[in-house]
């Protein structure tokens, strides 16, 4: 193998890497979504004192969720085939494999500072 060759290889194997990267961000961050979307509103009221509503919508969990579709759309505008497929992809994680490389790609820069696991972990869910 040449060094055009080698040189060649470390490249793909590089933006493999670099795709598995965000693939898995872009994973942890609809899976996120999709847990804050579900949570129950603020409770006016706590009906059993034994059993406190530890799964309400908070104002980080909102915020979370708003800052997830701005990005969402900012990296997906003018792309509304993949706006909805992001959506099937949220939803049962069933589409092409073209359109999830896409929504991937795209989507995955944009989340760079929304893996739940930084943005909830830095203080902002005190």
């Amino acid at each position: 193998m040449n060094r055009l060759e080698k040189s060649s290889l470390r490249l793909r194997e590089h933006r493999q890497e670099q795709y598995r990267h965000l693939y898995f961000l872009v994973e942890r961050v609809l899976s996120a979504y999709l847990k804050v979307a579900e949570l129950a509103p603020i409770a006016a009221m706590q009906y059993d004192r034994d059993f406190p509503q530890q799964n309400t919508l908070s104002r980080v969990s909102l915020d979370y969720r708003i800052d997830i579709e701005r990005a969402t759309e900012t990296a997906l505008e003018g792309f509304p085939a993949l706006q909805k497929a992001w959506f099937d992809l949220a939803d049962n994680g069933k589409v092409s494999a073209a359109l999830q490389r896409s929504i991937v790609t795209k989507c995955g820069r944009a989340y760079k500072h929304l893996d739940p696991n930084v943005y909830f972990g830095r203080g902002r869910a005190a």
